[in-house]
């Protein structure tokens, strides 16, 4: 597990903790707590501690765990990595689940014991936009050795828990004489540090395909369909976008945890389409500030089924308005709001999702109240008998 305090503090190599040994020194600590050692015992923990490798149980005047301290022990259990950072051991393994071998979904099936294990680094290359020449799918051994279909999907391996959602943007070029699209330059950090600091998998599609054969509207379908959370990054642009739409329908449709983040416009930001590479419409203090998406998206159809696009979804996600300079850097207030959105939906590492469901149950019976309330308003039925509708239809 990568120590947090390295990557706080901008270390070049950073130093990792065993998740093992971290659970092995609380549950000696549990342990002891439960059989009710003597100080004896309790001092033969400290000298034991003191000499395995770099951890430490701090108790008060030398005495074992006491009565009503249960809670104040535990968080004392520390750990310090080879860069000489402390970190309390609760915090350690409060940190995402990282396994270094992945099993075959299809062994586990067939009840393969034990089943072939992939590389999980190597799978994760899958994700990495710096992999040109990535594939999406990897050989099981095992599976060939059987008969069956040994090309295993890596979505079927390991899924992205987050996807992010974004217009490009348009083509800049920066000092070097280097390349890039506006808002995806905005992106990637912002990626690149959730990995690294949250350890969560991230979706992050550059150029457009998923690589040479690949299906990429089927392959981001799908990856939408595995992840938990979606980060919609707004512009006018992304309203306007085809795939952006699609991306929007199929996280709605899916009932996916939202975090709109509304985008800076950069100089020259006009897209192909015409439209602002930023969000030009107002932030979170007004609570109509999704309303803006309705008005510029000028064509508000699903690309795939022609149905028609409701933003009104988004009044029940509060928007990250990053629009101001230093609301991309790392660290930023913005930013931190945006990993904490994320976190939210984990809870050592399981998924919480009745909130967000309760939300999309509220947002769909809003939807029904205001289409009943407008088929009463044709009919000539009063509007005054429906107090809670505002300004007509979302």
């Amino acid at each position: 597990i990568p120590c947090r305090e390295c990557v706080r503090t901008g270390v070049a190599d950073v130093k990792h903790f065993s998740r093992d040994d971290a659970q092995a020194m609380l549950e000696r600590w549990r342990e002891d707590r439960i059989s009710g050692l003597g100080r004896a015992d309790g001092a033969s923990n400290d000298d034991d501690a003191a000499t395995s490798g770099g951890t430490r149980q701090s108790t008060a005047d030398g005495q074992g765990p006491q009565d009503g301290d249960v809670g104040e022990m535990e968080e004392s259990l520390v750990q310090t990595c080879a860069a000489g950072h402390e970190v309390r051991v609760v915090d350690i393994l409060s940190r995402a689940v990282i396994y270094d071998a992945v099993a075959c979904p299809q062994c586990v099936q067939k009840g393969e014991v034990p089943p072939f294990c992939f590389n999980r680094r190597r799978c994760l290359l899958y994700f990495d936009e710096d992999n040109a020449g990535r594939v999406g799918a990897m050989e099981c051994l095992k599976c060939l050795q059987a008969g069956r279909s040994a090309s295993i999907r890596i979505l079927d391996i390991i899924a992205p828990e987050v996807f992010l959602s974004y217009n490009w943007g348009v083509v800049q070029t920066d000092a070097c004489g280097h390349k890039h699209y506006s808002t995806q330059a905005l992106v990637k950090p912002l990626k690149q540090r959730l990995e690294t600091e949250e350890d969560i998998v991230c979706w992050f599609d550059v150029g457009g395909g998923m690589g040479a054969g690949q299906n990429h509207m089927a392959e981001m379908a799908e990856g939408i369909r595995k992840c938990t959370v979606v980060v919609v990054f707004l512009s006018d642009a992304y309203v306007n976008s085809g795939n952006c739409l699609r991306e929007f329908c199929h996280a709605v449709r899916l009932c996916k945890f939202l975090v709109p983040v509304l985008v800076p416009t950069v100089e020259d930001g006009v897209a192909r389409t015409g439209h602002s590479t930023g969000w030009t419409g107002p932030g979170a203090s007004d609570p109509d500030w999704w309303k803006h998406a309705a008005r510029k998206c000028e064509n508000a159809r699903n690309p795939d089924s022609n149905l028609p696009i409701s933003w009104s979804v988004l009044r029940h996600f509060e928007p990250v308005d990053m629009r101001a300079p230093p609301a991309w850097l790392a660290g930023s207030e913005s930013e931190l709001e945006i990993r904490r959105r994320i976190a939210s939906r984990f809870h050592r590492g399981e998924h919480v999702q009745h909130k967000t469901e309760a939300s999309y149950a509220l947002w769909v019976r809003t939807r029904a109240k205001v289409r009943h309330a407008l088929t009463h308003r044709r009919a000539g039925v009063p509007t005054a008998l429906f107090p809670d509708i505002r300004g007509g239809a979302s």
